[in-house]
This record gives C-alpha cells, sequence and structure tokens, in this order.
C-alpha cells in the first residue's frame, strides 16, 4: 500500500513539474517569422539560370534599351559580384528605360498582412532620375513609387521605396532611368524586397 501512495505521489509530482516546466517555458504552437527578405543580385544560378531568365527590360521609345553586363574587372565594377543591368539613354531622343521582375510575396501569399519596401542599387552621374518602382501585374497601378536622383554620383548608392501595404501576392519590381539623361547608361544591381508582418 505504501508503494502505490509513493507511485501517486511521484507521478502527481512528475505531472506538477511538467505543468510548471510549460509555463516558464511557454506552450508553442506553429511560429511565424516577423520578417521575410527576397534578395536577386542578378549573378548566374544553378542550371545557367542567368538574370536574362528573371528580369525585363522595357522602354518609353526605341532608342533605349537594356542589357545584363559581366561588370567583373571594369572601372564600374558592380555592387556585389559580377553582374549588373545596364540602362542605355541615346542622347538625341531619351525618354524611360527600366529593369524589372514580378516575384511573389512569400507572407501575402499565406494570407498575412504585409508591410515592405524594396531597395536596389544604382550608379550613375550625379543629376540622374530614377523611379524605384511596385506595381500591380493584373493593373499595372503602382502600389508605390518614389523619385530619386543619383545619391553619389558615379558611386554605387542604395535607393529605395517608401514602406508600403501589399494588396497583392505577386508584385513586379522595378527601376526605371528617366529623362533627361543625355548620358550613355546607369547601372542597376541588387534587387531587395524587405517585409514584416
Amino acid at each position: 500500500m505504501t508503494t502505490s501512495v509513493l507511485r501517486r505521489a511521484a507521478g502527481i509530482a512528475a505531472a506538477v513539474v511538467f505543468a510548471a516546466a510549460a509555463v516558464v517555458m511557454g506552450v508553442t504552437g506553429p511560429a511565424y517569422a516577423s520578417s521575410w527578405v527576397y534578395s536577386d543580385n542578378m549573378e548566374i544560378r544553378a542550371g545557367n539560370n542567368g538574370p536574362e531568365n528573371r528580369f525585363f527590360f522595357e522602354a518609353g521609345g526605341g532608342n533605349e534599351y537594356g542589357i545584363f553586363q559581366n561588370l567583373a574587372g571594369t572601372s564600374v565594377g558592380t555592387h556585389s559580384g559580377s553582374y549588373a543591368a545596364k540602362l542605355n539613354h541615346l542622347w538625341d531622343q531619351p525618354t524611360w528605360v527600366s529593369v524589372g521582375q514580378t516575384i511573389t510575396v512569400g507572407p501575402k501569399a499565406l494570407g498575412h498582412p504585409t508591410w515592405c519596401r524594396f531597395s536596389a542599387w544604382v550608379r550613375a552621374n550625379g543629376n540622374d532620375r530614377y523611379n524605384i518602382e511596385v506595381i500591380d501585374p493584373t493593373t499595372w497601378n503602382y502600389i508605390a513609387v518614389s523619385q530619386v536622383a543619383q545619391p553619389v554620383a558615379n558611386t554605387w548608392s542604395q535607393i529605395s521605396t517608401v514602406q508600403f501595404a501589399v494588396p497583392v501576392t505577386n508584385v513586379v519590381l522595378r527601376v526605371s532611368f528617366l529623362p533627361p539623361a543625355y548620358t550613355d547608361a546607369a547601372f542597376v544591381d541588387d534587387f531587395m524586397l524587405s517585409c514584416t508582418l
């Protein structure tokens, strides 16, 4: 009889210790990250997946065009890696030229309210201007857009949008090189979308 009383007491003590540990350490359920980051450095990925397979170029006229260029060992260089987008204006009739890509915003796809900021790295002359844009691909309306001048002339500099609420799962991230830019080119590298839930 004493043995069964001791066993019951030991069982009760173990249950109390387990309950106390659960209260101290907390009961865990599914955890969700409080932040999410998407980045693309415009480099070649596994399987010969070059940046031209993930990005697109657009222009407001026939005299502007974009290409991906290996800038390793050049005076321009890149912000990171070897490749960057080169956005070319021709001097006689400049309009805008852009590089962009369509992505899925992970937390929004899972149904979480999501706030984000889009940034990229650019390099051009000091008076050159850009739009840094987030676009709804179904309506082609801006979700966020900021117009900025090249922060530091002929140096890789980061530009970004203001923080914005994400209303859709898929978005277009785009940097547009704006007129009047009678220079030959601007360079764009390292797209990043930083989000909080």
